[in-house]
């Protein structure tokens, strides 16, 4: 295991003393909409996780009164 995480910090030292703009650009320009998306993914994801909560309890309270007018017309 530490032989991988060796490797993996002398790959992130060669990509920081890349002379090479190419790399270090596309990264960086990517990296800013990646971030964004990845925002605005958990964000939804909230979203609708309380929606989904509102839901169960709004079909909790129907059901609910529905059993209740049943049991007062008998």
């Amino acid at each position: 295991m530490l032989c991988g995480l060796r490797g993996l910090c002398e790959a992130v030292v060669d990509f920081a003393a890349s002379k090479q703009a190419n790399v270090t650009m596309t990264f960086a320009l990517t990296l800013v909409p990646l971030i964004t998306v990845l925002g605005l993914t958990l964000d939804f994801n909230r979203t609708e996780g309380a929606a989904q909560q509102v839901q169960f309890a709004m079909d909790g309270a129907v059901l609910a009164a529905a059993r209740e007018l049943q049991q007062d017309s008998n």
